[in-house]
């Protein structure tokens, strides 16, 4: 990035080397900022001459440090003044305090600032005007211009037409953007010549001055030339001839520059007829512009009349005492005191009372609710454990409910199973007591043989069956009866499993008998038990609620008596609050009077030494004032003279034609002075010539 000069100031700073990281320069006391060339830091002004601490209100600024140019403090929102120390324009109240005005400000601020906008924009399209001229002169040609051009676009594309009637449309076309562009040529030219006509009227006026003193001029070398031509006569010849023909010589410049001149003459005529013009077509709107503005004047002193008169009013409403303008015990607008002890019904008072009983009330609201937030937790643990008592109640509600339900649950089950019996029983089989048997038999018996007995009776067996012939002729003719003894084996394997399941369920059947007919007597008890719970529930509930009307009668009538206790207390509150402030107040002012008498007595011997200077500085006051009043009125003085300037400048304007036209008739006299000189001139050089050829050739 590269290196930067440290620049720091030789006068303000210690040296001239700065600090390499941050550029800032080691300063000498009274100086600051980086360079060093500005006043210390809180203070603004030249340090070359004089630094002036920012005094900035540090309630209302942004920042302790002003600008170091004019001294003005960064203030914070709603905040204003040089120093932050007031409110702001569309704010109110005391700084730094303040708050805004409210939305009719709001809308009347806006309303300003659109009349504000509208009239910049009016002095600007005036001013462009001025610089570019009445670009609305020939708008209405320019906008027929346009018509046409449209319509014949229109025609163009809606209409279908021959190439001849295409050409001549376009030579048309051309001759309009031709006559636009010859319009708009016309127009720059004659707003030029407009922006132009001030400087040229000013310059032929310097002409028509110069054309006065020329014209002199020429009268006094006419008389000159005439007094020389007498002369010449009776001079030298020769030295007679060098002077006419040098005074022929002046004689043609003279007639050259008067010939040059009827151009600027012409010039000036026209100049002086346009201005003419102007003059005639802006007096009008100048006389009306005065008008208006003597109206408006008029209006505004008769506003500021009937605002003066409805001082006294609003000195009663806010003072109590109406003062034209100030009264005084209670002041009034504008006199530095307003409201007082004794200015009761004034509003002012009335707000500050207010506002001290406002700030009284908050804190016996703030004590009060102090109590209230104790006596909000103890209703809160009251409620808690009310909520807790109630919980216990629905809980054994809920218990003693669920068992009267599992009871008569219980009691359905049972019916339902006494049915399954009966039917069970009702059913056709074997009976309880052939199943009991046959499964004591089937029990009983018992297998004898030893497994080495079963093995070798195995190993016979299968040699018997070794030893057989014709096996499968045997088998095939004993199949039937082996399927009727795998049958029979099936049935009876089958009847041994139903026999094994009827005994287990008739054991589920008795073992559940035994389990109801137990389940029965708790569920008798339990439900006997629920009964006695739901009696002595509804009992507890008829006197909770009995209990809960008188303690809600009770509560009302309380209600009602703390409601009349409360506006008696709100009423008795009142008048003592009222009561003890106007005490407080009679003796925070007693002891104020006695205070400033004290203060009066120990100051008397100060007023009567400040008593000469006072006097002095009031003396110089009043010549002030002497001198503002005569500034005022010369300024008046000046303003009427302006005014009778500005009228007489006009009426000199307009009688300028006629001083042109006076001039004019001057300069033709003058001319024909000249001609009838040059005349004298030519007939003295036909003289002079004649003369000296006689001479030259006279012999003796």
């Amino acid at each position: 990035m590269g290196c930067e000069a440290c620049n720091c100031d030789p006068v303000g700073s210690v040296a001239e080397q700065c600090n390499q990281f941050d550029g800032q320069c080691d300063c000498k006391q009274g100086f600051g900022g980086r360079q060093c060339n500005q006043c210390q830091d809180y203070f603004w002004g030249n340090p070359n001459e004089k630094c002036h601490a920012c005094d900035c209100n540090p309630d209302g600024s942004a920042t302790l440090q002003c600008n170091q140019g004019n001294g003005s403090c960064v203030c914070m929102v709603g905040i204003g003044g040089e120093k932050c120390d007031r409110c702001a324009r569309g704010y109110i109240g005391s700084a730094p305090h303040c708050r805004p005005c409210g939305e009719c400000f709001d809308n009347w601020d806006r309303i300003l600032n659109d009349l504000n906008d509208q009239t910049e924009r009016v002095i600007q399209a005036a001013s462009e005007i001025k610089q570019t001229g009445a670009t609305g002169a020939y708008t209405r040609e320019f906008e027929k211009m346009e018509e046409q051009l449209d319509e014949v676009k229109q025609l163009l594309e809606n209409t279908t037409v021959s190439s001849h009637d295409l050409e001549r449309l376009e030579s048309l076309v051309e001759k309009f953007r031709t006559d636009v562009n010859r319009s708009s040529e016309n127009l720059d030219e004659v707003e030029k010549l407009l922006d132009n006509t001030s400087s040229r009227i000013y310059e032929a006026n310097l002409k028509l001055t110069d054309l006065r003193n020329a014209a002199s001029k020429l009268k006094f070398t006419a008389l000159g030339l005439k007094e020389n031509a007498t002369k010449l006569q009776e001079a030298n010849v020769e030295g007679a001839l060098n002077l006419t023909r040098e005074a022929q010589k002046r004689s043609q410049k003279a007639q050259e520059a008067a010939d040059a001149t009827e151009g600027d003459v012409a010039d000036s005529e026209r100049q002086c007829k346009r201005t003419e013009t102007i003059v005639n077509r802006t007096a009008d709107q100048f006389y009306r512009n005065q008008e208006e503005n003597e109206d408006a004047l008029e209006s505004l002193t008769e506003r500021l009349k009937e605002l003066e008169a409805q001082i006294p009013d609003l000195n009663e409403l806010v003072c109590d005492k109406r003062g034209n303008p100030c009264d005084p015990l209670c002041g009034g607008a504008g006199c530095g005191v307003c409201g007082g002890l004794s200015c009761e019904h004034g509003a002012i008072t009335k707000a500050d009372r207010a506002l001290g009983v406002a700030k009284d009330a908050e804190k016996a609201i703030r004590e009060k609710e102090t109590d209230a937030e104790e006596l909000l937790r103890g209703i809160s643990q009251a409620k808690e454990e009310t909520v807790t008592a109630r919980n216990l109640a629905k809980e054994a509600y809920d218990t003693a409910l669920l068992a009267g339900n599992q009871s008569e649950s219980m009691v359905q089950e049972r019916a339902d199973l006494v049915e399954k019996l009966d039917e069970f029983h009702g059913m056709a089989g074997a009976t309880p007591a052939e199943i009991r048997n046959l499964a004591l038999e089937t029990l009983n018996k018992d297998i004898y043989l030893r497994p080495e007995q079963i093995t070798s009776l195995t190993s016979s067996i299968n040699d018997t069956i070794s030893s057989l012939k014709d096996i499968d002729t045997i088998l095939a003719d004993t199949s039937d009866d082996l399927e009727l003894a795998n049958s029979l084996k099936k049935q009876a394997d089958k009847a041994k499993l139903d026999a094994e399941g009827i005994l287990d369920t008739a054991q589920r059947v008795v073992s559940a008998l035994d389990e109801a007919q137990e389940a029965q007597m708790k569920a008798e008890e339990a439900i006997k038990k629920a009964h006695d719970d739901i009696s002595a529930a509804e009992k507890d509930l008829a006197q909770i609620g009995s209990e809960t009307d008188d303690a809600q009668q009770k509560a009302n009538e309380t209600v009602r008596g703390v409601i009349m206790l409360e506006s008696h207390l709100k009423e008795l509150q009142t008048r003592f609050l009222k009561n003890s402030r106007d005490s407080k107040e009679v003796t925070e002012e007693a002891e104020k009077v006695n205070k400033e008498a004290r203060q009066a007595n120990d100051k008397t011997g100060d007023l009567e030494s400040k008593h000469q200077a006072a006097a002095g500085k009031l003396e110089q006051k009043v010549e002030e004032s002497a001198r503002d009043q005569k500034k005022a009125s010369q300024l008046l003085e000046r303003a009427s003279k302006l005014f009778h300037s500005t009228s007489a400048k006009h009426k000199e304007l307009l009688g300028m034609k006629t001083d042109y036209e006076n001039n004019e008739g001057i300069l033709n006299d003058l001319s024909d002075t000249i001609d009838d000189l040059n005349r004298r001139i030519v007939i003295a050089h036909k003289n002079i010539n004649s003369r000296s050829e006689y001479y030259r050739t006279c012999v003796s």
